[in-house]
């Protein structure tokens, strides 16, 4: 009866250690899925980073880009405006230029008129003799009358 209680016991004891021997495979197998799944996240989340780290080494490739790009639109632009600005002076002193050169010869047509005025005999005035006698029966400027 002591084997038998003894036997009892062990097989009681056997079935208690089956018990915690399918609770720690268990374990242990959730242990593992666990593992696996923090792999496959870590690996995830190292793929996501450096994903991450390119697309920034991307943006500030473009950032240095866009900069260049600025700075040569700002010269190209300030070149342009010193263009223009030199473009203007050249045609205003091309409008002054042309302004004196009008008044000179306008001032020079009135001399050549006054001087015919002098001298009927002038060959100018013998090539227009209906002006010269016109204009020679006015007053003149130069005699005073």
């Amino acid at each position: 009866s002591r084997s038998a209680a003894a036997l009892a016991e062990a097989e009681r004891a056997e079935s208690e250690a089956e018990a915690a021997l399918a609770v720690a495979e268990t374990a242990l197998s959730r242990s593992r899925h666990h593992r696996g799944v923090c792999a496959r996240s870590a690996e995830d989340a190292s793929d996501a980073a450096a994903s991450a780290a390119e697309a920034c080494s991307r943006l500030n490739a473009d950032v240095l880009e866009l900069t260049a790009r600025e700075a040569e639109a700002a010269a190209v632009a300030d070149r342009v405006r010193r263009e223009a600005e030199a473009r203007l002076r050249a045609e205003e002193e091309e409008t002054r230029r042309r302004a004196q050169a009008d008044e000179l010869r306008r001032r020079a047509e009135e001399l050549r008129r006054q001087a015919d005025a002098l001298n009927p005999h002038s060959s100018r005035s013998e090539r227009s003799r209906p002006a010269v006698s016109a204009s020679s029966s006015k007053p003149s400027l130069w005699s005073g009358g």
